[in-house]
């Protein structure tokens, strides 16, 4: 089953030590339920961010990128996607 180490002293063998596999493995450690860590951090999140719901809409930069904004107004295009990635209207579209 095992294997054995043997010493040669004189003209015999001498087994010093037999090896047996370990049959014993080490316990799966206790993990919590996939759901109770999903809900877990959804509660965190909320908790967290909870405060952002009693802050007022910021709007410096909305009316110059969107709600006054032509090519935006006129809806998700492939003319208006071109644009955003050519123009330099406001200074900041990034490329």
């Amino acid at each position: 089953m095992g294997t054995a180490l043997s010493y040669r002293l004189a003209k015999n063998e001498v087994a010093l030590f037999k090896f047996v596999p370990a049959a014993v493995t080490a316990p799966e450690p206790k993990r919590l339920p996939p759901w109770l860590v999903s809900l877990s951090l959804a509660a965190a999140v909320l908790a967290l961010f909870s405060g952002a719901m009693r802050c007022g809409f910021v709007d410096y930069d909305d009316p110059i990128y969107v709600t006054s904004n032509a090519e935006v107004q006129h809806g998700l295009t492939s003319a208006g996607a071109a644009w955003a990635f050519q123009t330099s209207d406001a200074s900041n579209w990034h490329r």
